[in-house]
């Protein structure tokens, strides 16, 4: 019997996205706040683990159901599982990343002027 982390993971995932999706709120570090349109997108992918491996897991059953050794199936399922939940969390991280806005910089990406002396 294997230890349901990915479930558990995924279930939390679903959690934080829904709440994400419902406030308009998601806070990924002291720093990256989102709100309103630009949390609910990552939201959303933060929920897509769960019913995706559970759309995958139909498909393994389905497998396993023409024949197919359950060992194999087993880690098919587990690795397939591990791709989505690891797929979702970095797309949502790059819609999180790419949905803050620009840092103002007054001085240039060089910093302030350097004084000279001549």
């Amino acid at each position: 019997m294997r230890f349901p982390w990915l479930e558990i993971l995924e279930i939390i995932l679903f959690m934080v996205g829904l709440l994400a999706r419902s406030s308009g709120k998601l806070t990924l570090s002291r720093k990256l706040v989102l709100e309103g349109r630009r949390a609910r997108l990552p939201g959303t992918l933060l929920m897509l683990p769960l019913p995706l491996s559970f759309a995958a897991g139909l498909l393994t059953g389905a497998l396993a159901a023409a024949g197919r050794s359950p060992a194999s199936i087993l880690a098919h399922s587990t690795c397939i599982e591990a791709g989505i939940l690891s797929a979702c969390v970095a797309a949502a991280l790059i819609c999180a990343r790419a949905g803050r806005p620009a840092p103002d910089r007054a001085d240039g990406p060089q910093g302030p002027p350097a004084a000279h002396s001549s």
